[in-house]
């Protein structure tokens, strides 16, 4: 063929194969770097491009998928009751027939063979299951003492300064923030409780609860106190009440409305109470300045600047081996935590719960229980689910971490002046839900000044900076058989006699539990905290009473009737310290008033207004002693009182504040 007469394509050949193998070079270049057509190891699943990049995320959602089936407390496909055929055949053939009466012949078998009730479904029974009253706390003490509250301003945290804002506002604390206080201390008997779960129903009408339903929940859902007041006049006792919680205090009281609307938010409360064990069984005391607050076990002594820097650093540690106890166990860590400072911690409180409003919401605060947000699941950072098994090397990290936190508290206890262990189990109680053998909901799943009391301290002075720093949290609790539990009372008046009663609700095992008997399950609907009978409640020991000494005294030194005046020397409490100053005073003055003091090493104006007023000055004759000056006076709450010179001067309760003052002096050296 001539060249001319050549198509394109013959003309060229070898240019167009050449062009095609180029591009099939660049194709598969294309395919093996750039992914053009995708990757050559993925695969598509469900509609879904699996690839070694992402199959990783994959089965993880797709893990957390089935393990929410597991939390759901209801089975996906009802469960069918089949009837007993042979024995519905039998009973209609046996049934007796009467001919000529068509009622009595319709009772056998109808037309249409069995009826149709016969093919309905049946509701599930469940039974109805004992549950006992839990018991009262053994080993009651108590300790009373004066502190001074934080300034709010001082505290990083917002949820901290409003917590401290609202305890100023509630127990009308003037600056510089002195208060009184009582802290009750004893041991909640865990192992008698789960003794009784496990126990027969006297009765014999109901069954003990399963242990798969009642461990899960083995923890405290709130301690607090009762507390009687003594009349002054006649000695009389009044009634039993129940102490104030504080702002922020995690916990929900018994026979409080919750506020919890549905199950997320059940399983979302328990979670929560699970993971702040510590702080709900041991009440953490408010933030305050200088020293550290001390239990009643404790040792009272002053610590130096350098020990309550230590304080804090062991607190802070503590915080972080729980954090990394709990994502090693295969959650987060229970709650947000306010921002630390050093050298002085703040409240050891994580935000509240029922009582705290700290909680997604509310509960004590709101009329204790007052509608909280649980927001439809558990709270940030706690996992419903059960943890992962971990592999060896996750053992040793968790051994290791649980090793090094004992050190860190018994070096905190050794501090503290503590002889005893008593620390609570983090995030619940063994076997509570999220640790190894624990479950979920229906078994499903898993003194010395303001710084603890000197020797002798007859006000019991103790203070805090960041509330306990004990009962963080270990891996062991203080023992098998019981918890040490304690909580406060801010509200004693000075210059008033209480007595206590410490009490625990532990969590109810059949709170929005399913599977029981319908009135079981309405009547346990709402009841997350069970309360001690009221016959043990009765039957507790009352603490020996504690009088809480006033905050001001003042004594009448020297006066003159004749010129209608008096010199009276006046002591208070500023500043977590006693303070003297004396006046002089005409009748219709105010005793007391405002002195520039030397205060913690540093000048300023102090109020020692007593709130009492003068109202005469006179001599008086008595038959076994020499004439001497005697002043009237009305208290604060109106009654009329008088004293004498001389009886003042010789005061026993002068001397003691005397022997307080020199004694002050010389520990404000060493605490710096």
């Amino acid at each position: 063929m001539a060249a001319r007469q050549a198509g394109f394509f013959v003309k060229h050949t070898e240019k167009i194969i050449l062009a095609v193998a180029a591009a099939f070079a660049l194709l598969l270049v294309a395919i093996a770097w750039l992914g053009v057509f995708g990757s050559p190891a993925s695969t598509r699943i469900n509609g879904v491009v699996v690839t070694p990049e992402n199959v990783q995320d994959i089965v993880n959602a797709e893990a957390d998928r089935l393990r929410s089936k597991l939390d759901e407390t209801e089975p996906g496909v009802p469960e069918v009751q089949i009837p007993n055929y042979a024995e519905d055949f039998s009973s209609r053939i046996a049934a007796p027939i009467l001919a000529g009466d068509p009622r009595l012949v319709s009772g056998g078998l109808d037309r249409a063979g069995l009826t149709a009730a016969t093919f309905v479904l049946q509701q599930n029974s469940f039974p109805a299951y004992f549950l006992p009253t839990p018991p009262v706390p053994t080993d009651v003490t108590l300790k009373a003492g004066t502190a001074v509250l934080a300034d709010p301003a001082s505290e990083g945290d917002a949820a901290a300064r409003e917590r401290l804002v609202e305890l100023r506002n509630r127990l009308d604390i003037r600056e510089p923030g002195d208060f009184q206080f009582v802290s009750v201390m004893g041991r909640f008997p865990l192992q008698s409780w789960s003794e009784r779960l496990e126990g027969q129903d006297p009765e014999g009408s109901r069954q003990p609860i399963p242990e798969n339903v009642w461990r899960p929940r083995l923890g405290l859902a709130a301690v607090y106190l009762l507390r009687q007041r003594q009349d002054a006049r006649t000695g009389a006792w009044g009634e039993p009440e129940r102490v104030e919680v504080l702002p922020g205090q995690p916990g929900f009281l018994p026979g409080e409305p919750t506020g919890i609307e549905d199950l997320p938010q059940a399983q979302a409360a328990v979670a929560f109470l699970q993971a702040q064990q510590s702080d709900v069984a041991q009440v953490p005391f408010p933030a305050t300045a200088h020293q550290p607050w001390t239990p009643p076990s404790g040792r009272d002594r002053v610590f130096t600047p350098e020990e309550r820097e230590r304080l804090a650093e062991l607190e802070e540690d503590i915080e972080q081996l729980k954090s990394s106890i709990a994502r090693e166990q295969g959650r987060d860590e229970p709650t947000s935590q306010p921002e630390r400072r050093r050298p002085q911690r703040p409240e050891r409180n994580r935000g509240g719960g029922g009582f705290g409003g700290g909680f997604a919401g509310g509960g004590f605060d709101g009329g204790f229980g007052g509608g909280p947000d649980f927001g439809g699941g558990p709270p940030r950072g706690v996992d419903r689910g059960g943890p992962s098994a971990g592999s060896d090397p996750d053992q040793r990290r968790i051994q290791r971490f649980q090793d090094e936190l004992a050190e860190k508290q018994a070096e905190l206890n050794d501090l503290l002046g503590v002889d005893e262990d008593l620390s609570v189990p983090g995030g619940g109680f063994p076997g509570s839900g999220g640790f190894p053998g624990g479950g979920g909901f229906d078994g499903g799943f898993g003194g010395g000044f303001d710084g603890g009391g000197f020797p002798g301290n007859m006000d019991g002075f103790a203070g805090s900076r960041g509330g306990a720093g004990t009962g963080l949290g270990t891996a062991e609790a203080a023992g098998p058989e019981e918890v040490v539990i304690w909580a406060h009372d801010l509200t004693a008046q000075p210059g008033e006699t209480y007595r206590y009663k410490l009490l625990a609700a532990p969590i109810n095992p059949l709170f929005r539990y399913s599977r029981v008997a319908d009135e079981q399950r309405e009547e346990n609907r709402d009841r997350l905290a069970i309360a001690p009978s009221a016959e043990e409640v009765e039957g507790l020991e009352w603490t020996p009473p504690v009088t809480l000494n006033p905050l001001a005294d003042f004594f009448f030194l020297s006066g003159n009737a004749e010129q209608d005046r008096a010199n009276i020397e006046v002591w208070k409490v500023y500043d977590g310290l006693w303070q003297v100053a004396t006046f002089e005073e005409n009748p219709g003055n105010g005793i007391g008033g405002t002195e520039t003091l030397d205060v913690r090493g540093r000048r300023q104006r102090v109020d020692l207004s007593t709130g009492a007023l003068l109202l005469d000055i006179d001599v008086l004759q008595a038959i076994d002693r020499n004439p001497d000056t005697r002043m009237v006076y009305e208290n604060p709450d109106g009654t009329i009182r008088s004293r004498m010179r001389q009886d003042d001067q010789e005061s026993e309760r002068r001397r003691l504040l005397q022997d307080r003052l020199q004694t002050q002096q010389e520990q404000l050296g060493l605490a710096g």
